[in-house]
């Protein structure tokens, strides 16, 4: 091995101090610079996630982001993930993004992210009444972000869920290969050809006359909106519900073509919590005589199904009503406040009412209803109407809203009491249950009533 000598080895340690000293101290601030800017970065160049992941991307930077700093997060397509001030990314649907962090405004950094799953064609118009049997482009992503071939499939092999919303349709997709679940979500436009109505618009807005419209919302129950089980004064209603959850509001579709139900039948193969498009028009009601229309359901809209066209998107969801809305009422004073003007009866159709414990009811003389009397026991009927009409549970409807054969008399009594015709005094006709009821209004054409429904065991209690 060669050796250095002494004075060689002190030559070059000279030589590197005078180095050192002209421009050491501009390198080391230079170097120092660097190595912040190397640290502000994402651990990682690509990130692979699945629809309806939320990330907190904070965690992805390998420094720390100091309050004293500017941070701005930015999603290059926000119809794959967003990314919020904070930098929480939520993932929504298939696809690619690039996710950026600008830092003060002059450092910005950025990282590739991939939503695998299934991705849709999202430019198909979709048409309500054919969308099962449409045809609809589809693309697979994977986590590495590998993509297959556009291929087609009907709408009932990949379409897991739909719901309408004026001239949108929201859809869930689902496809399942080698045992692997993708799915995905598309904002859509329908055909503009098809205009689908929400419970919300009719109850709210001004509807055409004899106008088609498609309805859309979700099933509760059926009744009569009668007072004889006589094919002549019958009218069945299909209780539908708003598909918008940001409305509690209910509606009755008449089914005149549906043809007298039956306790077998009587919700025309439909059921409970089914989500459905009707095809519907708002007509004039057939009254029987015209004061029968002015006291008992005036400005009432009738509106009644066409053609028994019914679309159903999910079926054997049961639905109950919200009784936390219920109007109290514990008073005839109260009861008469609603029933008593038109003006205060509409806003209440299709609302839920609490009659309180105590409450009086009574069988009218034809027996064909149980009459609403609350504190009164006058010995006339009279004490019971109100705008010259009934306000009654119509008994023919209990054998369609309750199971087991169960009868209103016994949810209001139990077995121990009979109620008799025509008694209206009786101070044993009190219940001590509260009472949830639904005000359908009244389109009875033999003895109109202001007709209450009780849809189930479980709303009196």
């Amino acid at each position: 091995m060669k050796k250095f000598s002494s004075s060689l080895l002190l030559s070059v340690f000279i030589l590197s101090s005078s180095i050192c000293l002209n421009g050491c101290s501009k390198g080391s601030k230079e170097n120092t610079h660097l190595k912040e800017n190397q640290q502000f970065t994402f651990a990682e160049l690509k990130y692979s996630f699945i629809p309806n992941d939320e990330v907190d991307f904070k965690a992805k930077v390998t420094s720390s982001l100091e309050d004293e700093h500017i941070y701005k997060w930015n999603s290059s397509n926000n119809e794959v993930a967003t990314i919020s001030n904070e930098g929480i990314l939520m993932c929504l649907k298939p696809g690619f993004t690039t996710i950026s962090l600008t830092k003060d405004t002059d450092k910005t950094i950025y990282c590739n992210v991939i939503v695998s799953g299934i991705e849709v064609d999202s430019s198909i118009l979709i048409n309500p009444a054919n969308y099962l049997n449409d045809t609809y482009r589809y693309r697979l992503i994977d986590s590495s972000g590998d993509t297959s071939s556009w291929e087609e499939a009907k709408g009932r092999e990949i379409i897991e869920h739909i719901t309408f919303s004026n001239n949108k349709a929201v859809i869930d997709y689902k496809y399942t290969i080698s045992g692997e679940e993708y799915k995905c979500r598309n904002y859509t436009d329908l055909i503009k050809s098809y205009q689908v109505t929400s419970v919300h618009d009719i109850k709210n807005n001004i509807i055409e006359i004899d106008d088609i419209i498609h309805l859309h919302g979700i099933v509760v129950k059926s009744y009569y909106e009668g007072s004889s089980d006589s094919n002549g004064y019958v009218n069945p209603e299909i209780l539908i519900k708003s598909a918008d959850s940001n409305y509690d509001e209910y509606i009755g579709v008449t089914c005149p073509n549906m043809g007298l139900m039956t306790s077998t039948n009587y919700m025309f193969g439909l059921s409970s919590g089914d989500e459905v498009i009707l095809d519907v028009k708002v007509v004039q009601p057939n009254m029987y005589s015209e004061w029968k229309l002015l006291y008992s359901d005036y400005g009432k809209r009738n509106i009644v199904l066409q053609n028994n066209n019914i679309i159903v998107f999910n079926s054997g969801k049961d639905y109950s009503l919200n009784m936390n809305n219920a109007i109290n009422i514990s008073t005839v004073g109260e009861f008469a406040y609603y029933m008593n003007r038109t003006n205060d009866r509409l806003p209440a159709l299709y609302k839920l009412f609490k009659f309180s414990r105590g409450s009086r009811y009574t069988l009218d003389a034809d027996s064909k209803a149980i009459m609403i009397g609350l504190d009164s026991n006058s010995n006339s009927d009279y004490s019971y109407y109100y705008d010259s009409i009934i306000a009654a549970f119509y008994i023919e409807n209990q054998k369609y809203t309750l199971s087991d054969n169960k009868t209103y008399k016994q949810l209001l009594f139990g077995d121990e009491i009979t109620l008799i015709p025509g008694d209206y005094e009786s101070e044993q006709f009190k219940s001590d249950k509260e009472i949830y009821a639904m005000y359908v209004g009244g389109r009875g054409t033999y003895m109109p009533y202001h007709n209450f429904v009780i849809f189930g065991e479980e709303y009196v209690k």
